[in-house]
């Protein structure tokens, strides 16, 4: 393939093309670190970044002992005064974030990250966030599609929206997580802002923009998106995990258990995960064999 045939790569746009399913795909993680940093964001913002090696050291110390944790960076347009930094607890029941306001970078080593995980410090905060990733030296799609989502979602909800640097899914964009669920959603315009908005705050799932909760595995991710599909559950808190197994997975629905038995192929076409990539891949896609009541709770 030649220079001019990659850079006409624009991944969003074969995704769709292709039809490769939304839902399975958003990045299983359980603790978010959320840090200001309103520099230059390069293609990897963390690395790339001017902090001090002993903040990037305490930061990749919290990453490598916290099982399922993930670092981004957030701004909204100009630097303030003092630094923004949000822990968030991204679990299944009462998910929540705990926000600190930071005067310098080196604060964030005076942190017990543990006690804050296990709630022994800090009150969390009644924030809701919404990020939207804009960096496009990661991806150009991100920028194509972010950009205008951030600003429309600014107009409607404020402060409660951030610019991030990377969710994963370039190929997706515009791509959102929403906290303290840790719900992320694709394939957003800005033309969705206001539905987002207004479907997060009222605790509802927009389902056909659904890329699944970060507390989820992918598998039990696409289980939730044909279970609520089958029942007409859009309501956040309406589905329990309760088992995992291979090819199904039960959640607990208005007291009644469901087993959703998936079937995981990898996709018969190929696709670029990315605009950069070095050449398409094929991916795994859910597909629903059966969904069963089980029992009563």
């Amino acid at each position: 393939m030649t220079e001019l045939q990659e850079s006409s790569i624009v991944c969003s746009e074969m995704s769709r093309e292709v039809g490769e399913q939304l839902f399975g795909t958003c990045v299983r993680v359980d603790v978010w670190f959320l840090l200001e940093y309103t520099r230059a964001w390069g293609a990897k913002a963390f690395e790339e970044s001017d902090l001090q090696d002993n903040v990037k050291n305490w930061l990749n110390g919290q990453l490598k002992a916290v099982p399922n944790s993930r670092l981004h960076f957030i701004r909204q347009g100009a630097a303030h005064d003092s630094i923004s930094f949000y822990v968030g607890i991204a679990r299944e029941q009462r998910p929540h974030i705990h926000k600190f306001v930071l005067e310098t970078y080196d604060d964030l080593v005076l942190l017990d990250i543990p006690k804050i995980i296990t709630g022994d410090v800090a009150e969390p905060t009644n924030e809701t966030l919404f990020l939207v990733c804009t960096n496009g030296k990661r991806d150009r799609c991100c920028a194509k599609h972010g950009v205008p989502l951030y600003n429309a979602m600014s107009d409607i909800a404020g402060e409660s929206v951030w610019q991030t640097t990377h969710i994963a899914g370039h190929r997706f964009a515009a791509t959102m997580l929403c906290f303290p669920y840790g719900l992320c959603y694709g394939r957003l315009r800005a033309d969705d802002a206001r539905v987002v908005v207004e479907a997060y705050h009222s605790g509802k799932i927009i389902l056909d923009k659904l890329r699944g909760r970060s507390c989820y595995s992918p598998l039990a991710q696409a289980a939730e998106y044909y279970l609520r599909e089958h029942t007409a559950s859009y309501g956040i808190d309406d589905l329990k995990l309760h088992d995992e197994r291979v090819d199904c997975v039960d959640f607990e629905l208005a007291g009644q258990l469901y087993r959703v038995q998936l079937d995981a192929k990898l996709s018969e076409w190929a696709s670029y995960q990315s605009c950069n990539a070095p050449g398409p891949e094929r991916v795994t896609q859910y597909f629903l064999k059966s969904v069963q009541t089980i029992e009563r709770i």
